[in-house]
């Protein structure tokens, strides 16, 4: 049996909601399903997270955290920009190399 997969990942940082703010876990909008995963900080998200949600078909991902020099807890968006980065140039390099 496959494993569930959403349409659209969202992973959010915790300290990025308001208090007392409830994000609902999941929902479809636009007949897209999407699943929504807190983190208690961005910088704590894995490559591996990413990776295995579009493995699994996901058509999105999406990784919201605080603003630039904003975070609560020290520099944890930069860690979660870094790693994004590295995703995307991963990315980029096995689809052009599967082209070529």
């Amino acid at each position: 049996m496959k494993a569930f997969c959403p349409d659209i990942l969202l992973y959010i940082c915790h300290n990025c909601l308001p208090d007392g703010f409830h994000f609902e876990k999941q929902w479809r909008q636009n007949d897209c399903h999407i699943m929504v995963n807190e983190l208690p900080c961005s910088g704590k998200i894995d490559i591996q997270y990413i990776f295995n949600a579009l493995e699994g078909n996901a058509m999105g991902v999406c990784v919201i955290a605080c603003p630039k020099g904003e975070c609560t807890l020290s520099q944890g968006n930069y860690r979660a920009d870094i790693r994004i980065k590295t995703i995307q140039k991963s990315t980029d390099y096995f689809i052009f190399n599967a082209r070529y």
